[in-house]
């Protein structure tokens, strides 16, 4: 995993590894920081814990904001953003 492949990154920390027996992949969530903001996390995939990974979502969306028409309550902007 490399910054170089996030356009404003400037730190990746707290990598998180998981498996996904559906896909028999296993899933890293990087937090990310901006050079002036936090980013949110990006996903990459492998066929192996040990990779090489993939990168597949550059900036996962983990807020309980809730567009779209399916949105009810707990979803808002009182919510804010998810963290650690």
């Amino acid at each position: 995993m490399q910054c170089a492949q996030l356009p404003g990154c400037k730190i990746m920390y707290r990598p998180h590894l998981v498996f996904n027996p559906a896909t028999r992949q296993y899933v890293l969530f990087v937090n990310v920081v901006g050079k002036t903001m936090y980013m949110g996390y990006t996903v990459y995939t492998a066929p192996s814990p040990e990779g090489p990974f993939t990168l597949r979502n550059p900036t996962m969306n983990v807020t309980r904001l809730c567009p779209g028409p399916a949105a009810s309550k707990p979803c808002g902007v009182a919510q804010g953003g998810a963290g650690d």
